[in-house]
């Protein structure tokens, strides 16, 4: 089983036999597989998609903090299931009245990164949904209390751990169909014959208390769309 391209695609190039169970975000424009029906090799498993609702932590940030212009989308260069989810993000910027500035969180770039976080003049941020971002999760949510940024996350745990709205498929429901793959694998199912599924449930949460730290009140319909509030 593999968690996000990296490791997909770290597994994919080392083997063409064994069979693997990948959560990724679009495993067909990633190369892993021939299709979402059929994926025709030794990878099967379950799609984020996460590029088809990227656009939407434009969209939730913009209600959350209508007075926010200039805005960084943090993203990893180097996963290519990032690629498709950023290249969304960044054409949905102006329309939404946002001047969007990308920093790469490569490990190399990382410090770099960070410290344009804290010295540029930014309304708030994105935290697109890299594997190596959400080590970091601790971290950027320290930052963004210290610097009082908005900030929205593509890992529903860190609205638990204090950062203030996440938009995300439901990880822990995407690894338990996970383990229904391998299971039907090792009963004899073929990959490349098991169709993989899409994330059919992407969730809202919003922490209130962050919130209120940070002088936001959170509109009622925003709030009204959250699967989870946290006071």
């Amino acid at each position: 089983m593999t968690p996000g391209t990296p490791v997909t695609l770290a597994a994919h190039r080392a083997t063409s036999t064994v069979p693997i169970v990948c959560v990724t975000g679009d495993p067909v424009r990633s190369g892993f597989a021939e299709s979402l029906a059929r994926p025709g090799g030794n990878i099967t498993g379950l799609s984020l998609l996460s590029g088809d609702y990227s656009v939407k932590w434009l969209e939730f940030l913009r209600e959350a903090v209508p007075t926010a212009r200039r805005v960084a989308m943090l993203w990893n260069p180097d996963n290519p299931g990032t690629l498709n989810q950023s290249k969304l993000v960044r054409e949905a910027a102006p329309g939404l009245g946002f001047g969007l500035t990308a920093l790469s969180m490569r490990p190399v770039d990382v410090e770099d990164s960070l410290a344009a976080l804290v010295t540029a003049s930014f309304d708030g941020f994105v935290v697109t949904d890299d594997p190596l971002l959400e080590t970091l999760l601790a971290r950027l949510i320290a930052l963004a209390a210290e610097r009082r940024l908005p900030a929205i996350y593509a890992f529903g745990e860190a609205v638990k751990q204090g950062g203030l709205m996440s938009y995300s498929a439901n990880f822990f429901k995407l690894w338990q169909r996970a383990a229904g793959y391998v299971d039907r694998i090792l009963k004899g199912a073929r990959p490349a014959e098991l169709p993989i599924e899409q994330a059919t449930e992407v969730t809202l949460n919003i922490n209130l208390k962050t919130a209120k730290a940070l002088g936001l009140v959170i509109p009622e319909p925003l709030l009204a769309r959250a699967n989870e509030v946290i006071e």
